[in-house]
């Protein structure tokens, strides 16, 4: 019986380890991924291709600018486990005609990926 419980315990310190360390370095990759807003006012009209990876999230968008705003964002590739949600910041983007827009809660690798792929795409 006693193996049996050393046994579980050492699994479950395992995975507390591993979930610890996952959720340091998504913290540390999200401080470091800032999202510099640009301003389209001046920008030609068109659609900009942009993408981003925070691995293991991969995103790639485009952002169409009509008469100096953002006019669409259409999120063409999104690799990624649980942020699927995050999705709905290409709606908040163009609402908001900002880049920094506030990360959706349980899916913030995915929110900067796809804010910074809409970055680099108007940074072309």
């Amino acid at each position: 019986m006693s193996k049996l419980l050393i046994g579980l315990f050492t699994i479950l310190a395992l995975g507390f380890l591993i979930s610890f360390a996952a959720n340091m370095y998504t913290k540390s990759v999200v401080k470091d991924t800032e999202i510099a807003d640009i301003d389209v006012s001046e920008m030609a009209d068109g659609t900009y291709t942009g993408e981003a990876a925070i691995k293991p999230v991969i995103a790639k968008v485009d952002v169409t600018v009509k008469d100096g705003k953002i006019a669409a964002v259409q999120i063409l590739e999104h690799q990624t486990g649980l942020g699927k949600k995050a999705e709905t910041l290409a709606a908040e983007i163009v609402e908001k005609q900002s880049l920094t827009v506030d990360a959706v809660s349980g899916a913030t690798m995915s929110s900067r990926a796809i804010a910074k792929a809409c970055e680099n795409a108007l940074n072309e």
